[in-house]
């Protein structure tokens, strides 16, 4: 993936606004990069990860984005949301070919965007 790094949340329910979010820091299994207009006030934070570990007799390699957000609550003081995706994927299988991870993150996404979805998911409920 090329940095900086634009994105949109409207086609999926959010507000019309782009945010950029610049490379801070790179190393072997993951990057992290943050919204340089919000860094001080309400932090916006982007962080993937990259591992590898061991499930039965296979190696498994692990891939997460995550998304945070910042915001100064008058009761609280700084909270903090994040909402992750997330990708494990046993090595050297043939059975989970690419099309099947893209089927098993579009049903994911399709999950998501279902109406009710959300809010239902956020309390809770099954």
């Amino acid at each position: 993936m090329d940095y900086p790094v634009t994105l949109n949340p409207v086609t999926y329910g959010g507000t019309d606004l782009d945010k950029i979010y610049r490379l801070i820091d790179y190393a072997e299994g993951g990057a992290l990069s943050r919204v340089r207009e919000t860094a001080t006030t309400s932090p916006e934070v982007l962080r993937t990860a990259h591992s590898v570990s061991t499930s039965g007799n296979l190696q498994v390699d692990r891939h997460l984005a995550r998304l945070d957000l910042t915001e100064t609550d008058n009761d609280y003081g700084q909270v903090t949301a994040s909402v992750y995706f997330n990708a494990i994927v046993p090595r050297g299988t043939t059975a989970l070919t690419p099309q099947k991870l893209l089927d098993l993150k579009g049903r994911l996404l399709d999950l998501i965007e279902t109406t009710g979805f959300w809010d239902s998911f956020l309390n809770g409920e099954p």
